[in-house]
């Protein structure tokens, strides 16, 4: 039995129940941010970009600090794939010290820019 709740910005999972074999009910009770949806061992990080054609950044860091994995929603597809496979594994501070400060032609900012802005967001929310 799953009950699914929304309040404010969390979703709050309650009562989730499941029976195992030996027929014994493990009950949890456990809220996750919603932009936060937990995957592997890390979270899965949204963020929303300023000033480039790309108009979502997924980003899953592990515990360790590594970048497990970005995704980039809109953009230059094969130069953002390329970018995500880049940092893939990664240290995240790493990536931010190299990706930090390149612009994208006349811009003020670029996909790599905003890819470090996401990962300062993430430890400034941490």
């Amino acid at each position: 039995m799953y009950k699914l709740s929304f309040v404010y910005k969390t979703l709050l999972i309650k009562d989730i129940e499941e029976t195992f074999e030996n027929s014994f009910l493990l009950t949890y009770n456990f809220s996750v941010q919603a932009n936060d949806i937990m995957k592997g061992c890390g979270y899965m990080f949204t963020f929303k970009p300023k000033g480039v054609c790309s108009k979502q950044i997924q980003l899953q860091i592990n515990g360790d600090d590594t970048i497990d994995s970005v995704e980039f929603v809109g953009g230059c597809s094969g130069n953002l794939l390329g970018l995500s496979k880049l940092v893939e594994g990664m240290k995240a501070q790493e990536a931010l010290a190299k990706l930090k400060g390149i612009r994208c032609d006349s811009k003020k900012t670029s996909c790599p820019d905003q890819l470090a802005k996401a990962i300062e967001e993430y430890y400034s929310q941490k």
